[in-house]
């Protein structure tokens, strides 16, 4: 779920629909807000989406890892499918890059040079997400 940079990445993005492993339930570190049931409580503990990230870019995981901070867990539910088109809105910006830039640079300064997300990941052991 994590590249060698720290950034994010969906957990069974390259995988079959019938592998084993997407199959299973199972907690993760984050989900794709694309498809998601969320408590309102748990939204508004953690202050709902950081704007500052840009439309969908980092904003879902970086709300993962806040209420995770928060105690709440993330879990994958395989029986919940959908089809997302990944950042397909941006084709059409102008600014698509730039927007792109702005919520990796956010999240990498929020949760990874800042020490946040592995120390978070320390602190659950090898297992985590």
């Amino acid at each position: 779920e994590v590249r060698d940079d720290g950034l994010p990445v969906h957990r069974y993005r390259y995988y079959t629909r019938r592998a084993p492993e997407v199959l299973r339930p199972c907690p993760v570190a984050m989900v794709s807000f694309a498809a998601t049931l969320l408590r309102t409580a748990a939204f508004l503990e953690i202050g709902g989406i950081d704007e500052g990230f840009g439309p969908g870019m980092y904003d879902d995981s970086d709300a993962c890892l806040r209420l995770r901070e928060k105690g709440w867990t993330i879990a994958y539910q395989p029986g919940a499918a959908f089809l997302h088109d990944e950042s397909a809105s941006f084709s059409a910006r102008s600014d698509d890059l730039a927007i792109r830039m702005r919520g990796k640079g956010r999240f990498l300064e929020k949760w990874v040079r800042s020490g946040r997300w592995m120390n978070m990941r320390a602190d659950e052991g090898a297992g985590a997400g």
